[in-house]
């Protein structure tokens, strides 16, 4: 018995038998579901008008978002592969996720979570997609990374999140942040430093570190000595106490 077709408007004639469902949200109108593995494309380009997805990733990063998928197969059903209709085939080309399909291509899915976009999606609209799917937005707090005890008791480095790393020897000053560069996430791995005091942590960037030196450099230079230089750091007056007072009732 044939599967029974429906109308989802947009979808070409070989998608009406599937199993979708219709989202729409502030005039955006998608579908969700499951396709084919066999039934998706990485973006090469194959759709007029619409370059290949400018974004590329090494053999690590690739093998490390498979270990990702494996652990964590959550995260992908919240966060499918982002796809549309290739007029010229029975496909779906992916404008975001590309990372995320060839990781599924290398173990052998069947299938992946997609979320599929309308045959008439303006092409300025593909370009949007496909280049802000490939932005980080934000950043780390490091200070609670490297404070919090739930933080630092997991496997930061295992799950490819730049942390604070001791410097091996001879090697560079700075520690190094974990994880390859060009994942999807679009994490980077700048040098790290890290200064401590008592049970404090805070982490720094080497760009942080050497614009905190130049500053220092400027109050010696200044002063003629490096007394009070934290004091000009937090905007306090020669001899005021960070605590507002000094010490006697």
């Amino acid at each position: 018995m044939a599967n029974k077709k429906i109308n989802y408007k947009g979808l070409p004639e070989w998608m009406q038998t599937l199993a979708l469902s219709p989202i729409e949200w502030n005039g955006v109108r998608a579908y969700v579901g499951v396709l084919p593995l066999a039934a998706l494309a990485l973006n090469e380009g194959q759709i007029e008008g619409l370059p290949r997805n400018p974004r590329e990733w090494t053999r690590d990063d690739l093998d490390s978002l498979k270990t990702s998928l494996e652990e964590t197969p959550e995260l992908y059903v919240g966060r499918g592969v982002l796809v549309t209709p290739d007029p010229a085939s029975e496909t779906c080309v992916a404008l975001g996720g590309n990372m995320r399909l060839q990781a599924s291509m290398e173990l052998e899915y069947e299938s992946a979570p997609c979320v599929i976009y309308p045959e008439d999606t303006p092409l300025e609209k593909m370009y949007e997609i496909v280049i802000k799917d490939n932005n980080s937005w934000g950043r780390y707090n490091w200070d609670d990374i490297a404070n919090d005890p739930v933080w630092q008791s997991l496997p930061l480095q295992k799950w490819n999140t730049p942390v604070w790393s001791a410097p091996e020897p001879g090697g560079s000053s700075g520690g190094s942040s974990s994880g390859g560069s060009g994942s999807e996430a679009g994490s980077t791995t700048s040098q790290r430093l890290l200064l401590q005091f008592n049970n404090k942590k805070i982490q720094m960037t080497e760009e942080e570190f050497e614009a905190l030196s130049r500053r220092y450099d400027e109050h010696v230079e200044k002063v003629g000595a490096s007394f009070g230089f934290v004091a000009s750091l937090l905007g306090l007056e020669a001899g005021e106490q960070a605590d507002g007072g000094d010490g006697d009732e």
